[in-house]
């Protein structure tokens, strides 16, 4: 691709879209160095500056990052969630291969804080799990389910390593309609981070909610933490 300098576009956004385009071609790589500033201002014969423009709208997106004394790489692409749609639905739209490992699986009694949230009356057991969710081998997300045994009785003798809310449908009828979520950014424990299989500090967004069905129902709350240099949660907000 070529810079069209009497093209209307600005120079600057032709630049960003060779670089995508390199990138989506596997030319560039994730974490692979890509051509410093001046070499990239003698290909295309344009300033330094409408260059550094171009990375550093790039590097805003999360699409590059820049290590100081390296120079500036690919940044590992993040999966995008958008609203009332399943992890594994997610990363199979986009082309990555999504897995699931169940890292805990038990009947228990909730605490107050659950019977609050999914509004359960008097005293029931619920299903409690903790998932592993990976993209590509790599643990992106930390998932704690809390979903009432009344509610899926049978649930204990599924494989729970797919789509949670297609087990839900395929068996129980259940359509989830909308989430009472929040959503905040938090610094990960030692523990959580030795889950995630990570050293360093990783930054993390944690979401939690409750997931209603087409029928009103309360069917279950999760409190998920995930990898906000690999995960993108996309939420729509109207205006009552």
């Amino acid at each position: 691709m070529e810079i069209n300098k009497k093209s209307p576009v600005p120079i600057y956004f032709q630049l960003k879209q060779i670089i995508l385009d390199k990138i989506k071609k596997n030319e560039w790589t994730p974490n692979s160095i890509i051509s410093s500033e001046r070499e990239l201002s003698e290909i295309f014969e344009v300033s330094r500056m409408t260059i550094r423009q171009a990375i550093n709208d790039l590097v805003n997106d999360g699409i590059l990052y820049r290590e100081r004394g390296k120079g500036t790489f690919v940044s590992q692409p993040r999966i995008e969630q958008s609203d009332v749609m399943s992890f594994t639905e997610a990363a199979t739209n986009q082309g990555f291969q999504a897995a699931t490992t169940v890292k805990s699986f038990k009947i228990q009694a909730p605490d107050l804080s659950i019977i609050e949230k999914l509004g359960l009356q008097g005293c029931e057991d619920i299903y409690y799990m903790q998932r592993l969710r990976k993209i590509d081998s790599h643990i992106v997300g930390i998932e704690e389910i809390y979903l009432p045994v009344r509610l899926a009785g049978e649930l204990q003798g599924m494989n729970l390593s797919g789509s949670l809310y297609k087990i839900l449908k395929d068996t129980y009828d259940y359509t989830i309609n909308h989430i009472q979520t929040s959503l905040e950014a938090v610094i990960p424990s030692k523990d959580k981070l030795n889950l995630f299989q990570v050293n360093e500090v990783v930054p993390l967004l944690k979401m939690t909610g409750v997931h209603i069905t087409d029928k009103n129902l309360k069917l279950f709350y999760e409190e998920s933490l995930y990898r906000s240099d690999k995960y993108v949660l996309n939420v729509n907000i109207f205006r009552k």
